[in-house]
């Protein structure tokens, strides 16, 4: 693949995803007037062993650094005469790696009054001060994540008249010495001083409202190794959010048991395409039937947590594997959970691909650009246009 550079305001990024089991990196071409352009993707990921999350999260440094490595060598031998070097490095990272809330803070006027930078900013200011037990040695993330005049969300406020302001602040902390160790990896990996940390619930909120089956109001579950991601999302705002320590690699380990997890996975992959019709395949459609109840329960609990201000919606947006994404994408849409939701009927679930954003990014989306890596892109992206 050649490199073309044709527009006066291009720039080539890198994006990392650090996930508790994973860790991903992609080159990417950034247009001002085009969507970003994925060049190539690595991921490295943890073997199937026995690991708790917490040994797991040792190991994570040395996956960024050996998907990054990779990534580097693969666009170091692109042919391109004129190859650019990398202006900027980006990097996601996951729960439970990082802890995210949103807090709200509003002001109303008895008349229409003329919004200014200093009502913006006031509020900005209360709802980043309104979270309680905020330890400013862990943030690392805290910025305006949407702002409603008269209840209507608008990205250019200023300027204009209202009787209602009210502002959403996203807070995100991580563990200063596993920040720090990030930054050094990435670095030494593309040799960029500054690199660019964001929180998931933040490229959640900005990858689900770039994509194609994005609704104004809906909730997103991002299953990751370790743990799932619940983030009910209401007008582009984190309204509520919840950790269930549940994830892919712990449900896998109670689909296998005994067995050997990887030979389970082999199993799902054939699930996913539908080719599974051997006697093992068998056995693993009762061992799911049998794990079903249990994680039923859990994600049950966890979203009674989410309903105590109001019930959930009814459009979710999954993130998981591929290899898990048919199963799961049943299970969230035949389970009966709608004494959760608004309309108290099942979940209507849209799986999120890199096809599915293709609008913000393109590209070479082969096997190797997961939605992560598409996800972190994608917010990278509109960070560069905005500076």
């Amino acid at each position: 693949m050649s490199l073309s550079f044709a527009h006066k305001r291009e720039r080539v990024i890198a994006v990392a995803d650090i996930a508790s089991d994973s860790a991903g990196a992609c080159i990417a071409l950034v247009r001002d007037d085009a969507p970003a352009s994925i060049i190539c993707a690595e991921r490295s990921s943890l073997t199937y062993d026995e690991k708790s999350p917490e040994q797991a999260i040792t190991s994570i440094l040395s996956l960024l650094e050996d998907a990054s490595a990779k990534v580097m060598r693969i666009y170091s031998k692109l042919p391109n005469a004129d190859k650019r070097p990398i202006s900027s490095v980006h990097a996601i990272i996951h729960t439970p790696l990082v802890t995210s809330q949103t807090e709200r803070a509003d002001t109303s006027f008895k008349t229409e009054e003329l919004i200014t930078h200093n009502v913006i900013g006031n509020l900005a200011r209360t709802a980043l001060t309104g979270q309680k037990d905020l330890d400013k040695a862990r943030l690392f993330e805290a910025g305006v994540a949407s702002i409603e005049l008269n209840g209507y969300r608008t990205g250019r406020p200023v300027g204009r008249r209202a009787h209602n302001v009210s502002v959403a602040a996203l807070i995100s902390q991580c563990e200063p010495e596993l920040r720090a160790k990030i930054v050094d990896t990435l670095r030494k990996g593309f040799g960029v001083q500054n690199p660019v940390l964001h929180s998931d619930t933040r490229a959640i909120l900005l990858g689900t409202h770039a994509n194609s089956i994005r609704t104004n109001i809906h909730f997103t579950i991002d299953v990751s190794g370790y743990s799932t991601n619940c983030v009910v999302i209401h007008k582009d705002a984190a309204a509520e959010h919840l950790v269930v320590p549940e994830g892919v690699r712990t449900i896998l380990k109670r689909i296998a048991g005994k067995g050997l997890a990887e030979e389970k996975l082999s199993l799902m992959k054939m699930v996913s395409r539908d080719s599974c019709t051997t006697t093992a395949c068998e056995e693993l459609n009762a061992t799911l039937a049998r794990v079903e109840p249990e994680l039923v329960k859990i994600f049950g609990e966890a979203f009674s947590k989410l309903i105590s201000e109001r019930r959930m919606p009814n459009d979710l947006v999954l993130i998981v594997a591929p290899d898990f994404a048919p199963w799961m994408s049943n299970f969230f849409s035949r389970i009966d959970f709608g004494q959760f939701t608004v309309t108290a009927r099942q979940f209507s679930v849209h799986a999120l691909t890199p096809e599915a954003m293709r609008d913000s990014v393109s590209g070479n989306l082969g096997p190797k650009v997961d939605a992560w890596l598409s996800l972190g892109t994608a917010l990278a992206s509109a960070d560069e246009k905005s500076t």
